[in-house]
């Protein structure tokens, strides 16, 4: 049922006693029971209220404390398909980059001194390092939630055009990528060595769990008859 119209599927487990009306307990169905991820990632991108509070709870209760912008992705499109329409992605990865950012914020096993020190050194920073800068590491860079999310959805853009553009001269390398990344953090670029490592990764190989999914096509119209001729 949920995979065809999710939303009733829902509303008739809950009004069955199937699933109890909270959002943890209908986050915890859709986790756990084999339903369609595309149909996950299609409802949680709606803008209707109970996916709105659902899309939060959903991706809040997955662990991105340590990730880096490719690999908290990766997470987080592991339980669901990312749907073809450009709202719904801008939705859902907003709401990715808030819950990294509030878990990174509560996070007790760092302190912020130690982040800060991290930073200082130039760990993974204008050394050749490819690795992608992680956890409170990459925060420390970061001016806000809203520059985290504005980068991720960026990555989902720069994986589409590297993967499903025929055209070699048509796709983005890195300064096309950095120079169209201008001003995302409000004032302020984010660091050129963030940018390089997110791209190598993402460059390097296909990643299934970026993959948009394809706009579904109209139906086809069903075979005609062939016309018979002769007496019968």
């Amino acid at each position: 049922f949920f995979d065809h119209q999710p939303g009733q599927g829902l509303a008739f487990l809950v009004a069955c006693g199937c699933v109890r009306d909270y959002p943890v307990d209908m986050s915890g169905f859709l986790r756990r029971n084999r339903v369609s991820l595309t149909q996950i990632g299609s409802f949680l991108g709606e803008d209707y209220s109970l996916s709105q509070i659902l899309r939060l709870e959903f991706i809040n209760s997955i662990k991105f404390l340590g990730t880096g912008v490719v690999s908290s992705l990766i997470k987080a499109f592991v339980n669901l398909k990312i749907p073809a329409d450009l709202q719904k992605i801008d939705r859902l990865v907003q709401g990715v980059a808030r819950i990294w950012w509030r878990q990174h914020e509560k996070d007790s096993k760092w302190s912020d001194q130690a982040a800060v020190n991290m930073v200082a050194s130039g760990a993974g920073a204008e050394s050749g390092d490819s690795r992608e800068v992680q956890g409170l590491q990459l925060k420390q860079y970061l001016g806000s939630a809203e520059a985290l999310y504005q980068l991720m959805f960026s990555v989902i853009m720069l994986h589409r055009n590297l993967y499903t553009n025929s055209q070699p001269t048509s796709r983005m390398t890195l300064m096309d990528w950095i120079e169209i990344n201008r001003g995302l953090d409000g004032d302020n670029d984010i660091p050129d060595h963030i940018q390089t490592s997110v791209f190598q990764q993402v460059s390097t190989e296909f990643v299934q769990q970026l993959q948009i999914q394809r706009q579904p096509g109209p139906p086809a119209e069903p075979e005609k008859s062939p016309r018979l001729v002769g007496p019968f």
